[in-house]
This record gives structure tokens, sequence and C-alpha cells, in this order.
């Protein structure tokens, strides 16, 4: 009976067990903890005509909230402001894998000339509107301490200077074209001086050789005549960004003071260049700015980004317009391919395109951005991850300091022979004797910027295989070695201790993630003489103490090295294959083993067959010395020094 009633109990809590599992199973499957739900969530607006209204939102558990009216995609908890010149239905759904929730709002437009009795707004009732006021009407003083441009003041109520700013610049032939600002401790430019009124002094410098020069003064920029301006933000989406929406929200906060007789544009990069809005008011940009835009992955091509920025706009210059480029940047360029910094820095000089740079945290080369900025008139800013709010500060004082400023010109008659680099210097004795000075780097050729590396690829943890994202990175690659036949490379694999300690599955990681790239460059047409492919195992991380997952990232990469054959002349050849998979496969067998190797089609009348060679020795006798090595392996194969 006591066995019965234990084979009874053991039975019965197995029922119980795989009933709570199948309970569970289905709630799970059938989406149950993710049905969506209203957390806040107003389906009815007003507003008046030609006005914006803010629409906000909150649905719990919502993976994505879509308006198809609008092709648009944002999040479960998001905002958007809306200008609709007609009454409007506006559909949305709100989404996560298992369910959606479609709803509407109905946004009505108080015509406030010629209203009906229906149409009269009750004056308690909240109209949400945002296009009709600026954020700060930069044409008045301002009241708020800081350092940034933020208002104007005229030079007859009681001021104090606070700072001098080169805030643009050009270098043409023997003179330098300068707009200066001069602020008080309210960031108010103060204007209505002249030259007699004003201490300013310029001293330009070579080395430790000073430059004799005549500074003219050449008039003051008048804010209300003035060339239509095209403001390009050019922001960095790489797994280095971080906090996209406060960057976003600070963008838009200045977009409110910029004018709409101009045109925005905001770009976003990482190893490809995302044109998200193109030329458009500051009132329509603020309006169509998304969250969506910002989804931080990948790596950091800046100079292609901004040699695309530039093309863009000489393909679109026209007379009556002045065009900036600002770029926002949290890392530095390491996977540009076919273009360099410097590239960008002379295109910018010679169609006289300033570009500013921002650079946040401390993940930032300053090295890159500053001779960038100061090469093409421009400004560098550098703001720590806690002073993100100075963000709209700095772009306002980009945009309006095209407008405003004393335009001053430094002319010089000889130049020290084979000088490359100056150093200006503008200075401003106040009427209360205190000294107050900006410098600049003058670049009298376009300066060599280093980029230090160039990653083709990041790879997800212990995995060898390429993502899509890349692939156009590689087939830049590829197109530049089809056009360059003698070029040669190397991708050299790194990885970042992912195979449980064990150096040499490090190892073989690192080498299978170069071993791919190389195949897709092959599959892509590339001649297979002109790749080679290296593993670097856990040696040389970028990153040697990482504190940020990305650093992490950017430690499992594949990079590229080019290489000088002349360097490393002498080769051993090995098998002959019949076909390239074949040749390939040795390859991919002798780079196991810990030698370099690659292969080379060779022709006879009869076919086409498939040399494998190994390479990288310096000198013959290294060679030699290495071939006794490679016959211990294969003893079969007569290796033969080339």
């Amino acid at each position: 009976m006591k066995s019965f009633l234990r084979y009874f109990f053991i039975i019965a809590i197995y029922f119980f067990g795989l009933f709570f599992f199948i309970s569970c199973s289905s709630l799970f499957q059938a989406g149950y903890s993710d049905e969506i739900s209203v957390f806040y969530f107003k389906d009815n607006y007003k507003v008046r005509q030609n006005d914006s209204v803010l629409i906000y939102w909150n649905f719990k558990n919502a993976d994505s909230v879509k308006f198809p009216q609008m092709h648009l995609t944002l999040g479960g908890r998001d905002s958007l402001w809306y200008k609709s010149q007609s009454d409007t239905n506006l559909l949305i759904s709100a989404y996560n894998k298992y369910y959606n929730l479609d709803t509407a709002i109905k946004i009505k437009v108080i015509k406030s000339n010629h209203q009906t009795e229906d149409e009269h707004i009750n004056s308690n009732e909240i109209i949400k509107t945002g296009a009709e006021k600026l954020s700060i009407d930069f044409s008045q003083p301002s009241i708020e301490i800081t350092d940034f441009l933020n208002g104007i003041l005229k030079k007859n109520i009681r001021h104090n200077f606070n700072k001098i700013k080169i805030a643009k610049f050009d270098f043409d032939e023997n003179k330098v074209n300068l707009d200066l600002l001069l602020l008080d401790n309210f960031g108010n430019f103060v204007k209505g001086y002249d030259s007699s009124e004003l201490q300013i002094s310029a001293n330009l410098k070579y080395q430790d050789q000073t430059i004799p020069t005549t500074l003219t003064f050449e008039g003051e920029k008048s804010l209300s005549a003035q060339k239509r301006l095209n403001f390009y933000i050019v922001i960095e989406n790489s797994v280095a960004a971080y906090n996209s929406a406060q960057i976003l929200d600070k963008i838009r906060s200045s977009l409110q003071s910029f004018y709409n007789t101009d045109l925005v544009s905001i770009y976003t990069y990482n190893q490809n260049l995302t044109k998200n809005i193109e030329r458009v008011t500051p009132d329509e940009a603020f309006l169509q700015i998304s969250q969506t835009m910002l989804n931080p992955k990948g790596t950091n091509s800046a100079s292609f980004a901004l040699t695309e920025t530039l093309k863009n706009i000489i393909d679109n210059e026209k007379e009556n317009e002045e065009n900036v480029i600002v770029q926002i940047a949290f890392s530095g360029d390491n996977s540009s391919i076919t273009t360099s910094l410097t590239d960008a820095a002379k295109i910018a000089q010679s169609h006289k395109i300033p570009i500013y740079t921002i650079g946040i945290d401390t993940d930032v080369k300053s090295y890159q951005l500053l001779p960038l900025s100061e090469a093409t008139g421009g400004k560098m800013y550098l703001i720590g991850s806690s002073e993100i709010d100075e963000l709209s500060n700095i772009l306002n004082e980009i945009y309006f300091s095209q407008k405003v400023g004393y335009k001053y010109q430094v002319a010089f008659k000889h130049l020290p022979k084979n000088a490359k680099k100056m150093v200006l210097q503008i200075s401003l004795t106040t009427p209360e004797s205190t000294f107050l000075d900006d410098s600049v780097h003058i670049y009298l050729q376009s300066p060599e910027i280093e980029i230090p590396y160039q990653i083709l690829a990041i790879f997800d943890y212990s995995q060898s295989e390429v993502k899509e994202e890349y692939l156009p990175k590689i087939k830049e690659l590829a197109d530049i070695l089809k056009d360059n036949p003698n070029h040669i490379v190397e991708i050299q694999g790194f990885s970042n201790y992912e195979m449980n300690g064990n150096l040499d599955d490090d190892l073989f990681l690192s080498l299978k993630r170069a071993q791919n790239i190389r195949r897709i460059l092959i599959g892509d047409g590339v001649n297979e003489k002109q790749i080679r492919a290296t593993g670097r195992g856990n040696q040389y991380p970028l990153y040697s103490i990482p504190n940020k997952e990305w650093q992490l990232a950017f430690n499992r990469r594949a990079e590229i090295r080019w290489l000088d054959p002349s360097l490393l002349p002498y080769e051993v050849s090995a098998e002959i294959a019949q076909s390239e998979d074949e040749a390939l496969n040795y390859v991919e067998q002798w780079e196991d083993k810990g030698f370099k190797s690659y292969y080379e089609r060779i022709s006879d009348p009869q076919s086409i067959k498939y040399k494998v060679k190994i390479w990288g020795f310096a000198t013959i006798d290294e060679a030699k010395e290495n071939i006794k090595r490679l016959q211990f392996i294969k003893p079969n194969i007569d290796f033969q020094i080339e």
C-alpha cells in the first residue's frame, strides 16, 4: 500500500509539473505578459493654423510605434511635433513581438481669422504649439551668464568684455580674413564699435620668428544683411556614441533659434553615411527629428562622411549661399578606406567651407578634430559627458557667428620658405586694462591628419561571421584593389580573450575573422595575389583596459595593413592546386599552422592552376631556414625560394 501511494504521489507531481510547464509556455507563447496597454495617450488635439502640435505617448510593453501615413517608426515611449494645415485623422499602431494596438489621433486645426462658434477654443483648454516661438530671441540682449555667443548688446549699454573669439577665418595668398566676436559675461556680442575704439592687435609667428603684419578693420557684419546659410550637422552614430536622446534634444532646442530663411541638413554616420534630413527649414528639421535617427552601432568613418557631405554641398552650390559643417564626434576616425581627413580638409579649404567640430567625452581624438577645424577656418569645441547641456549653446554660437562679428584682415608681405603652419594670436586690451586673446593655427598647406588604423569590421563575441552592415566597406576596399592591381593588403584579425582562456583558440578565431574577409574580397573579383590574412589573437588590443562595452567590441576587429612587398621580398612556393577553392584551403591550412600564405593564379596552354606561397621573409637565409620547418610538415612537397 505504501509503495502504491509513493508511486501515485510521484505520478501526480509529474503531471502537475507538466501541466504547469505547458500552461506557462502557452502563456509565454501567447505573449500574455507582453500585452500592450496604454500608460499615457491623448487622442484629441487642437492647434492653431501654421502652428505645430506636440504629440506624446507611453504604451506599456510596446517595442515600437508606427505612423503609417508618415512612414515613421518611433519608440513605445516617445513624442513628435506634427504640423498640419487641415483637420487630420492620424493613424497610429503600437507593436511588440506578439501584439499590436491600433488607434488614431484627431487633430483639429483652428483657423484664427474665420472661427465659427463651434470652433471657439475654451480658454481653459491647453493647446500645445511649438513652431511660433523662438527659444531665444538672439537679436535681444542675453541675461544668462555663459561663455558662448547668446545675444546682442549695443555698445552704449554698460558692459564688460569677457572674451574675444576668432569665430571664422580663411587664408588667401598673403592675408588672413577674420571674423571676431567680442563677448560680455552674458554671451552678448557687443555691437556698434569702430576700429578707433577697439585696441585689437595681431601677432603672427612661424616657429620662433615673428612675421610683420598689417591689421585692417573691414567693418561689422549685420544680422539682417546675410546670404542664405546651409547648416549641415553630421553626427557620429558608431558604437562609441551614446546619450542619443539627449543629443537630439539639444539639437532640436538650438533649431528653434535658427532663422527660417536658412536651410538645415542632418546626417548620421558610422562606417556608412545616412542623409536623414536634407536641406529643409529649421522648423521642418525640428519636426522631422526622430529618435530612430540614432541607433549606435559599427565603426567611425568620419572622413568618408565629411567628404561625401562636401561633395553634396559642392554639387548643390548656389550663388548668395554660404555653407557650414558641424561634426559631432564621440571617437576618432578608424575605418575610412578610400578617403582621409586630409582629403576632407583639402576639399573644404579650396571651397572655403568651414568645418566646426564638437568632441564629446574623453574618447574623441583632438589630434584629428583640431587640425581639421583650423585648416578649414572653423573651431573645435570639447565637452565632457556631464556637459552635454552645452551642446545647444555651442550650436547657437556656431550658427550666429556666421551672422554677426567684426571683420578684420591680417596682411603680410613675406612668408618663411617652406612654412606649412603659422600661429596667429589676436589680442584685445579692454577699457578696464585687462588683456583678452585667442589664437589659431593658419595652415598654408592642408595638414597630414593621422588615422592610426583602418577597421573593416567588428565581430560579435566569439564569432567570425562578417555582418552585412560591413559589406559596403569591404566592397569599397575591393574596388580600390581592383583599380590598383599593384597594391597588396594584409587583413589582420584580432580577438579579445573570447575562448575560455585558451590562447590558441583565440588566435585561431582571429585568423578566421581575417580569412572570412579575404574570401569576400576574392568573391568580389579581387586578385588573390593582392590579399594576405593574419591572425593576431589577443595581441595589440585597441583598449588594453576596456571599461565600456564598445571598447571590448573594437578589440574584436579586423584591420587593413597596406604592404610594401619590397620590405619582405622572399617567398617560398608550396602546393599547386587545381581549383581556387583547393588553393584557398591550402592557404588557410598553412595559416592555421602559423605561417603567412596566399595563392596566385598561373596559366599554361592546357589549364589554369593555382600556386600556393609562403611569404614574409626579409632575407634568403631566413627563407632557407623556414623551408626546413615546411618540409617537416609536408615532406612530399618541393619547396622553392622565389
